[in-house]
């Protein structure tokens, strides 16, 4: 039997336990709660992470597609970098939920599973400051999302409608470039033009200027499309060509000179092998003896014109008129080939950065030589060694230094000194990319991203103080490129499919001697196999510059 004190014992055990009760529930409900508050805490920031994942592919996408722009229009590139990043957008998801529901008027709360999305170009050089659509500072695109996530908490209350808008935010920008072009124009650069030589004489039978069409079509003969033309290797007869360049009839007019070889070099400016005339801004060209006698400079007044019998020949038909010898050489340069496709494409790559991102420009040319600064270049005779009437003629190779000054990007320098190049002489690659990354040790931004463009069609023909050895030379500037944290990004054009494998051995980023290989940091080689590609590997190079910035 219990007694009484154990009755009473057992009485206060229960009321105790019914004490505690509420406080052993009270804590299950807080314990259950705070797991419940964790769970939610933790979707939430899966949510939020989702969403900012999509902005930063969005962002990534829209800057891409707008550094890889071949428009020249801000506002067109703009709004296609726009489209772009929300088509990536789009095809992201938070917790399953496609962001597709798509709205765009960002001052309101999205929808239960819906996103607001507002996309913006700032301006890196105003702080960051937003501007319009169309205005070429506008180079970093911010993409702002919202997204309506219903919370746990709300449906299980029956408040299914509740909306927590959660927000995102990323910048997409290629920053701050520092970017140097190492440019080739070596002889081999013009061996694609269509030309005619042509013997020019007087014929005594007929008292008039005649024209021998000595060959045509596309002539690598190791002379030049332009000054300085070195027709002594084409077979020039120097006696023949005449005592002076412009007002003078041929050699053989009162001598008696052997009529062989050739007297004139001249570019078909139609693209044909066979020329069969052109008029452009009302300068006429309607046959090869019109270029010859424009390019003497035969056709400026009525005195050179009669001088030099250009008037009794086929170049009658036009008569003289002042410009004819400029003009001429306009054109001609621009159907010398591959060169004018080449300096279309880096002036098109200068201009797309210059647009799209805040870059500093530096530019090297080479041939056998390579360029020191802006004065830089060579003199040689115009047409021959064995023509000193043609007179001697300056020549750039000129080098513009990157400029760490930040409103000093050197982009109209780089672009008026690559207009005027020409090619001549051999190929110094190696010297070129040492050049250039001497320009980074006092010219760079801090923080800059760095990147060197080494343009060539050829193998390296000549070696500089880093090495005599042409391509010891090349590998020995990308390493110190390397060591500076500096891309190579190599173009080769083969004008020639055999000097394929030399060009990737020198230049490629999948073998060991390769400059673009040795060079890491991102570094990429972009073959060419026709010029028409150059303008693909530069907008290539564009988009390999694209990065995200914060």
């Amino acid at each position: 039997m219990f007694s009484l004190s154990d009755r009473v014992s057992k009485v206060q055990r229960t009321q105790k336990a019914q004490a505690c009760l509420p406080l052993i529930l009270i804590a299950l409900f807080v314990v259950a709660g705070l797991g419940f508050f964790a769970f939610e805490v933790a979707r939430t920031t899966i949510v939020r992470n989702q969403l900012r994942t999509a902005a930063e592919s969005a962002a990534l996408a829209g800057i891409a597609a707008l550094s890889g722009s071949s428009l020249l229009d801000p506002a067109t590139s703009q709004r296609q970098a726009m489209s772009a990043a929300r088509m990536v957008f789009e095809k992201n998801d938070v917790l399953g939920q496609m962001l597709n529901n798509v709205e765009t008027d960002f001052s309101a709360n999205p929808a239960v599973n819906h996103v607001k999305l507002q996309m913006r170009f700032l301006n890196p050089k105003a702080a960051n400051a937003p501007v319009d659509i169309g205005d070429p500072n506008g180079k970093v695109l911010e993409i702002k999302a919202k997204f309506g996530m219903t919370p746990l908490t709300a449906s299980f209350i029956g408040m299914q409608n509740s909306v927590l808008p959660l927000e995102a935010e990323a910048r997409g920008g290629v920053g701050d470039l520092d970017v140097v072009l190492c440019f080739d124009v070596s002889g081999s650069m013009d061996d694609q033009t269509k030309m005619t030589h042509v013997r020019r004489r007087w014929d005594a039978g007929s008292n008039r200027i005649v024209y021998d069409i000595v060959n045509q079509g596309r002539l690598a003969t190791g002379s030049g499309a332009v000054k300085p033309q070195a027709l002594e290797y084409a077979g020039l007869n120097a006696e023949l060509r005449g005592p002076a360049e412009a007002g003078t009839p041929p050699g053989n007019y009162s001598a008696a000179i052997p009529e062989t070889g050739m007297t004139d070099a001249v570019v078909n400016l139609d693209e044909n092998d066979t020329f069969a005339g052109v008029t452009e801004d009302g300068f006429s060209f309607p046959n090869v003896a019109v270029m010859v006698e424009a390019s003497r400079g035969n056709l400026e007044n009525a005195t050179v014109f009669a001088d030099s019998k250009a008037n009794t020949g086929a170049a009658a038909a036009v008569g003289p008129r002042a410009g004819y010898q400029a003009k001429y050489f306009e054109l001609a340069a621009k159907h010398t080939h591959p060169i004018a496709e080449a300096k279309a494409a880096a002036q098109d790559f200068y201009q797309l950065m210059n647009k799209n991102a805040n870059t500093h420009f530096g530019l090297v040319a080479f041939d056998n030589i390579v360029g020191e600064d802006t004065s830089s270049g060579f003199n040689e005779n115009n047409i021959a060694s064995s023509f000193p009437a043609g007179g001697v003629g300056r020549f750039p190779v000129p080098a513009v230094s990157l400029n760490s000054t930040e409103a000093t990007t050197n982009y109209e320098s780089c672009l008026s000194n690559l207009s005027g190049l020409v090619a001549f002489q051999g190929t110094n690659i190696g010297g070129a990319t040492e050049r250039a990354v001497r320009m980074f040790d006092t010219g760079a931004r801090r923080n800059s991203r760095k990147a060197i463009i080494v343009f060539t069609d050829g193998e390296p023909t000549v070696g500089s103080p880093l090495s005599p050895n042409p391509e010891i030379n090349c590998r020995m500037a990308a390493q110190r490129a390397k060591e500076k944290g500096i891309a190579v990004y190599t173009v080769g054009l083969a004008q020639n499919p055999s000097s394929i494998p030399g060009q990737r051995a020198v230049l490629g980023d999948d073998v060991s001697t390769g400059m673009a290989y040795i060079a890491g940091n991102g570094s990429k080689f972009f073959p060419v196999t026709s010029s028409a590609g150059l303008r693909g590997a530069f907008a290539n190079i564009a988009r390999h510059l694209s990065q995200l910035v914060q």
